[in-house]
């Protein structure tokens, strides 16, 4: 979801600056956006996994069970096929994401943010 909110928001300001741009153009700078900070959640998915079964592992250790029994254990099947599903998750968010935004927001126009509407003379505040 992280990526997904960085990489509309990305779009949006680009989309901001220059009006005239496809929905390929788009989709295509939402996806090198993605490339670029997929790294980095891959990473955090990845420690936070490793650090939520290193206890676990430690203690099979411990009690004398083999590496080969440690991975075929549910508790650590689980953590890796979650480590997997949330890669893939990820992975599936980039291009899913950047194809929404420039999609919907194709024919996006910039909003006035000066007002035409102005009152010629002096204002003053009376107190």
């Amino acid at each position: 979801m992280d990526i997904g909110l960085q990489i509309s928001l990305k779009l949006d300001q680009i989309k901001d600056k220059t009006i005239d741009m496809t929905w390929q153009e788009l989709f295509y700078d939402g996806i090198n956006f993605g490339k670029e900070n997929f790294s980095k959640k891959i990473d955090n998915i990845i420690y936070l996994y490793i650090g939520m079964s290193i206890t676990t592992i430690l203690s099979f250790l411990v009690c004398g069970i083999s590496e080969s029994e440690i991975f075929n254990k549910e508790s650590i099947v689980e953590k890796i096929t979650f480590l997997i599903i949330g890669s893939i998750g990820i992975i599936l968010t980039i291009p899913i994401t950047a194809f929404i935004y420039s999609i919907f927001n194709r024919k996006k126009t910039l909003y006035k943010k000066t007002s035409e509407n102005k009152i010629d003379g002096n204002r003053s505040l009376k107190l």
